[in-house]
């Protein structure tokens, strides 16, 4: 295996979803925690670099400037990426106790979908915190950013449309990852 591989991560309902691309076929792992789905992962080989997309990183009080510089880039597909809670949001234990939290301390209220995705914020950042050395650099992500970088712009069509799929698959191939139509269980 090469030096060079690459896992990038997404949450999904039962933990995490994982794809190593490492120039041949990509690879998928699925783990319940973060901390699993790496060391699966590094047991077929040693990472260059885990991307991740969930925020890393948590604020103690206003927002993320990786947030606001994040939005700007996507231009009209900024609503693809919601704002970080503060930590005290995420430590919160019901949606009313994180939306008060994070109008007293960054000024503004937060989604659901960010309230939403607390235990997966949580694990990453646990995990971070628990870990030294990381076992590769560990770097956020976004898909869509990702995608506007492969295009000169962000995209104008939205990743759930079939026009949207088949542009993103594009992408990738002209990077030179192409996808099975089939990646397993």
């Amino acid at each position: 295996m090469s030096s060079g591989r690459v896992l990038g991560v997404d949450a999904c309902r039962g933990g995490w979803i994982g794809i190593v691309l490492d120039g041949g076929e990509p690879q998928p792992y699925v783990a319940p925690t973060i901390r699993e789905l790496a060391e699966r992962a590094a047991a077929d080989g040693p990472l260059q670099v885990v991307a991740i997309d969930i925020p890393i990183g948590l604020a103690d009080a206003g927002r993320r400037r990786a947030d606001q510089l994040a939005r700007e880039a996507l231009g009209r597909r900024w609503p693809s990426l919601f704002i970080t809670p503060v930590r005290e949001s995420v430590h919160a234990g019901d949606f009313p106790a994180a939306l008060a939290a994070n109008r007293r301390l960054a000024g503004e209220g937060i989604s659901r979908q960010a309230f939403a995705l607390r235990a997966k914020i949580l694990d990453v950042d646990d995990w971070l915190r628990g870990i030294s050395p990381p076992p590769a650099r560990v770097v956020e992500a976004h898909p869509e950013l990702s995608f506007a970088e492969l295009a000169g712009a962000p995209l104008a069509v939205r990743k759930s449309t079939w026009a949207g799929a088949e542009v993103r698959r594009g992408l990738l191939a002209q990077a030179g990852i192409t996808l099975a139509g089939d990646l397993g269980p």
